[in-house]
């Protein structure tokens, strides 16, 4: 994994305070959504828990995020298509490091360019077809696999709890 360091704001005491000001808000969510995505990342971690994330708290300077700011943070990476609740409670996600359609369209190309049109893949030999895959939840390809059937390039088929895909 690459090693990613945190950048200034991060250091910075009053990154950790909810803004009022709108455009700041906007720039200070935007800012935190990507040091999570590149910060998990570098981890090899596509698992976020709101309530026990260590990079929402900073020992160095005495601060963290609140829950608030946190959930804000989440519901910006969420509207974008980069996190989905694990939990009903939205305590616990899912990290994607491309969007649904982003997977479909790179499973749709890995699919065509290896010669694995009109034949069945199972989800394991999709997750070991590339890095990008293998680091995704199989939840998540799922959802982009039922994105790509719903475009009809490809039929998901579920045997007994097992998953297999069809590309056309």
């Amino acid at each position: 994994m690459a090693t990613y360091e945190l950048p200034w704001e991060y250091s910075f005491p009053p990154f950790y305070t909810l803004q009022h000001h709108e455009e700041t808000k906007k720039r200070q969510i935007s800012v935190w959504a990507d040091i999570v995505l590149k910060h998990y990342k570098s981890t090899g971690n596509n698992k976020l828990s709101i309530s026990t994330a260590t990079l929402f708290k900073n020992d160095s300077i005495g601060r963290k995020v609140s829950s608030e700011l946190a959930t804000q943070i989440i519901t910006s990476l969420k509207k974008s298509g980069f996190a989905y609740p694990i939990d009903k409670e939205g305590n616990e996600w899912n990290l994607c490091w491309y969007t649904l359609d982003e997977y479909a369209d790179m499973m749709y190309t890995w699919a065509s360019e290896t010669g694995h049109s009109n034949t069945i893949c199972t989800l394991f030999e999709l997750c070991s077809a590339k890095p990008e895959f293998s680091e995704v939840d199989e939840d998540i390809l799922l959802k982009a696999l039922n994105k790509l059937e719903g475009r009809g390039k490809c039929e998901v088929i579920n045997m007994d709890g097992a998953y297999g895909v069809k590309f056309f």
